[in-house]
């Protein structure tokens, strides 16, 4: 009594964001109407407006913006983080631009007045001039759309592109739809990037063209789960993970578990009592013995937008012997979600129930997947038919494979 719907809504995605979940959320409550014209993307560390069509920047001279509403995008990240997870900067630089994106809400978080102008400041592109311009609210809140919107085919050259947008059904037809007709390539480009997950089980179908009949199994992921009186014991079975004593191991399984234990090290000393047992993923040829092994070198493009089934996806594939990863660094969330509906609310409220470990020992959250070569897109990338360094960078690899970019550590650049 005496709280709105949408004020416990506020308050309680503030108790969220207190920790770092990726994947918690409350969901239900209703924002105010009131939005930017135009979206915004994050360009190493400055930010790029342009009109939700893409057909170009808000103004082409002045394709960055500095200040919205006299507050610079700096202090906007840190007055919206209050609703955000403290996970990996990918994860907060996405969702905080998000949030923005919602200026009427925005305001409201920073104590600011309400116009149905918003006054927004925008810089060059070398950086030398600045001019701000005033616009008008809109009132349809922004399309969530994935990009860039391209199809899988040949590039020029002989290579073959996979482009893959959500780990849904549809993955498992790209990757038997092309992966027969690009055994001939000389090099592959797998595009994943603004894919926001689905099933990790995709990977067991395109993971075995990387990979020789010889090749040991890779324990690719490491997770132990909340216990809950309502959690069955197989609870993590739906994503193949199960304990070191299932009976469903073959021989080589059981090795590689082993030999994977002797030198793990979680980032997070998991507390003993309150979690299951460890469970593992693994990898194989096994999975689908009449893959070919593919020849060519194989190049993963990334973004801060990949997330979820997209983490352990990218981790999973990166060091492999013939496999890059390039672009930036992924959000960071790997939590199996569950939906628990309010009673006296109705809103939804989003968990996660286990913790989750790349092979590496670290967490997803907070961390997300590295890439092997950092290569961050230029504001054209964003409008329709612009240019994409990240796309010809990759290209170039297949060509000169010894010439990096920037090569990341374990922990990031």
């Amino acid at each position: 009594e005496g709280m709105s719907v949408d004020d416990f809504d506020l308050e309680l995605s503030k108790v969220l964001a207190l920790f770092i979940d990726g994947h918690s959320a409350v969901v239900g409550g209703a924002f105010p109407d009131g939005y930017l014209p135009f979206r915004l993307e994050r360009i190493g560390d400055r930010y790029t407006a342009f009109w939700p069509d893409r057909r170009d920047f808000v103004d082409p001279s002045y394709p960055y913006v500095t200040k919205v509403d006299g507050m610079s995008l700096g202090e906007w990240r840190a007055v919206l983080q209050v609703m955000v997870p403290k996970g990996s900067p990918s994860y907060t630089t996405y969702f905080t631009l998000r949030y923005l994106e919602y200026i009427r809400f925005a305001r409201s978080l920073a104590g600011l007045d309400d116009p149905e102008e918003i006054e927004v400041q925008l810089e060059s592109r070398d950086g030398t001039s600045r001019v701000t311009t005033v616009f008008d609210m809109v009132f349809d809140p922004p399309r969530v759309e994935t990009w860039p919107d391209s199809e899988s085919g040949f590039l020029d050259g002989n290579i073959g592109y996979l482009r893959i947008t959500r780990w849904l059904e549809e993955a498992f037809d790209e990757v038997d739809t092309w992966m027969p007709q690009f055994a001939g390539t000389r090099g592959l480009i797998i595009d994943i990037r603004d894919n926001r997950g689905g099933t990790r089980s995709v990977l067991r179908e395109l993971y075995p063209y990387f990979v020789s009949a010889s090749d040991p199994p890779h324990v690719a992921n490491a997770a132990r789960y909340r216990l809950y009186r309502e959690f069955p014991d197989d609870y993590l079975a739906g994503r193949n993970m199960y304990r070191e004593n299932w009976n469903g191991w073959s021989p080589a399984e059981r090795t590689a578990i082993e030999e994977f234990l002797e030198t793990f090290d979680p980032e997070w000393a998991v507390p003993e009592l309150e979690f299951s047992d460890w469970h593992f993923w693994l990898l194989s040829k096994a999975t689908k013995p009449d893959a070919y092994d593919y020849q060519g070198r194989v190049i993963f493009l990334m973004d801060r937008k990949c997330w979820s089934a997209s983490d352990v996806i990218l981790s999973s594939v990166k060091g492999l012997p013939n496999v890059r990863l390039i672009g930036e660094p992924s959000i960071g969330a790997s939590g199996a979600r569950i939906i628990t509906t309010l009673r006296n609310s109705g809103l939804d409220l989003y968990l996660s129930s286990m913790a989750s470990f790349q092979n590496t020992g670290l967490l997803f959250e907070t961390n997300g997947v590295v890439p092997d070569w950092l290569v961050e897109p230029q504001p054209e990338y964003y409008l329709q038919n612009g240019a994409d360094r990240v796309l010809d960078y990759a290209l170039r690899c297949f060509d000169h494979p010894r010439r990096p970019v920037r090569r990341l550590s374990r922990n990031g650049p």
